[in-house]
């Protein structure tokens, strides 16, 4: 079998050229589009992520704010960075770059940003909107959001639909596996979920014809725990031996999945253009209230 690569440049280059004409035709009414992002932890690996995030901006002409907060700040001082950028009418988006420093709280984080200025879409309010089935009043987190679009297009081509389908997610994380769960259920699919407490993975996946991976742990998935012909949609990525690695052991599964999103060139990318469009949403969202 041969394992089909689902790279992501076809759908980044559709959501730029919108997000750039979107940006355009705010800038003319008078609206400059702005995103802050806070940086708490001196990880070159999260660093690097949000100045690409950064260089994305400047080439759709929107306005990028990295705030760095000197290593070992404290809670206190997190917390008074995102109000003031909460309290900023000129702010319209703020993401907080993860993983937070050692000793933050995410959760008392969260609660300091607007719900319409959570591009992330962590906070409780979108995520509730989310799991009402409310998407279109939300702002869903950008990797939840990509790993649905690739495995949307990749069925499509096979005249399919997540309707009806079974799918697997490894891993319900508040950043990609909650808010994927959702997105699913949402289309109509039979999702399966799976994570740290669960006693046999290899059984629980054994039914499904895709499988989310949003563990975190490079590798994980592997011939042993996954089924032959499955498509894998991989959002998982970790720097191992200063090399990005997913959640799927990519080499042991090629000839092994039918289909397979290679790290970095697959949810990354489309997870980065996202961003940018749940910025432009976040504006129309904010122009109702």
């Amino acid at each position: 079998m041969d394992t089909k690569e689902l790279r992501g440049d076809v759908l980044v280059k559709t959501i730029r050229e919108e997000s750039r004409t979107a940006a355009e035709e705010l800038r003319a009414r008078g609206v400059a589009p702005r995103l802050a992002a806070v940086l708490t932890d001196s990880n070159p690996a999260v660093l690097s992520y949000a100045e690409s995030k950064s260089r994305a901006a400047s080439e759709l002409g929107i306005t990028f704010d990295l705030v760095v907060l000197p290593e070992g700040e404290t809670q206190e001082k997190l917390e008074a960075a995102l109000s003031e950028l909460a309290g900023n009418p000129a702010i319209h988006g703020i993401v907080l770059e993860l993983p937070l420093a050692p000793g933050l709280d995410l959760g008392r984080a969260l609660d300091l940003i607007p719900p319409r200025k959570d591009i992330d879409g962590l906070t409780a309010a979108n995520i509730g909107l989310l799991y009402a089935n409310r998407e279109d009043e939300a702002l869903v987190a950008a990797t939840a959001q990509a790993c649905v679009m690739l495995a949307e297009v990749a069925l499509k081509e096979e005249n399919r639909s997540l309707a009806g389908a079974c799918v697997g997610v490894v891993g319900k994380g508040r950043t990609v596996g909650t808010p994927l769960i959702g997105m699913l259920l949402n289309r109509h699919a039979t999702v399966t979920i799976c994570h740290s407490q669960t006693a046999d993975p290899k059984t629980a996946l054994a039914d499904c014809d895709i499988v989310f991976a949003a563990a975190g742990k490079p590798g994980l998935l592997t011939r042993d725990v996954l089924r032959e012909g499955q498509m894998l949609i991989d959002a998982g990525i970790t720097v191992v031996d200063g090399k990005l690695r997913g959640d799927v052991d990519a080499g042991a599964v090629q000839g092994f999945a039918r289909a397979l999103t290679p790290v970095p060139q697959g949810v990354g990318p489309v997870t980065t253009a996202l961003i940018f469009k749940n910025l432009l949403k976040a504006i129309q969202l904010q122009s109702k209230t």
